[in-house]
């Protein structure tokens, strides 16, 4: 006989830990929770079971200094790529070896790079990012 997952159920319905069992044997969750077969619900550790449904636990709230981190890693990534680009670019304004679309990339790419500089990332989430004109 093989063995199934099952949820241990605390009183409050919040599923805290899972095993592995095969349903008859003597083994018994402890004292005050009860078991459930989890089989194909996804459930896991931190689930809910009300009313004969599985429920989600919330996304844990990220620490503003976590998002802020974030959001300074993508604005000095942003920052270096255009970076980069500007410098191709000004190679070949100086080497007179651009196109008309080169120099207007350029000026785009300066205008960008300078708007990306200003970006306050204290903001967390709700940040514009500014896009290439």
């Amino acid at each position: 006989m093989g063995s199934d997952v099952y949820g241990v159920i605390d009183v409050n319905g919040t599923i805290i830990n899972v095993v592995l069992w095969d349903g008859d044997s003597a083994w018994t969750p402890p004292e005050g929770h009860t078991t459930l077969k989890l089989e194909n619900s996804g459930a896991g550790i931190g689930w809910v079971y009300k009313k004969g449904v599985f429920i989600a636990p919330p996304e844990p709230e990220i620490p503003i200094e976590e998002i802020m981190e974030q959001a300074n890693i993508q604005k000095n990534n942003l920052i270096a790529e255009s970076t980069l680009k500007i410098s191709i670019l000004e190679d070949a304004v100086d080497n007179g070896m651009a196109n008309d679309d080169e120099i207007i990339q350029l000026e785009a790419l300066r205008k960008y790079r300078v708007l990306l500089y200003r970006v306050d990332t204290s903001r967390g989430v709700d940040i514009l990012w500014p896009e290439i004109e």
